[in-house]
């Protein structure tokens, strides 16, 4: 599932619509369609900041399935010959995961 934020724009808040994506899971089963389908939401979103599932988060099989699929779309998204109609979007910070119980502050 792919869901946007709340943005603090100076004394205003703006929404952006999210999707929700139905991918086959337990176990999450990814393959180059749904490569396309979430490097052509990174492209059409162009967020500055992506977060997600740790890869290596023990006993959450699909939560890891979930971030290694994001990292490799957040890999393919610059890509100008990746499959896709979109222009290619690089990401202003690095991508960031953590595991549970790390402390992010």
């Amino acid at each position: 599932m792919m869901e946007a934020a709340p943005c603090t724009q100076g004394s205003r808040r703006r929404f952006q619509a999210g999707r929700i994506l139905d991918f086959n899971e337990s176990p999450l089963l990814v393959g180059l369609p749904e490569y396309i389908t979430l490097v052509n939401l990174i492209r059409e979103f162009r967020p500055d900041v992506l977060l997600t599932s740790h890869p290596f988060e023990v006993g959450r099989q699909d939560h890891m399935d979930c971030g290694r699929c994001v990292i490799a779309a957040v890999d393919y998204a610059p890509a100008a010959g990746f499959l896709s109609p979109l222009a290619p979007h690089s990401f202003l910070r690095n991508l960031q995961t953590s595991a549970p119980g790390d402390n992010l502050s």
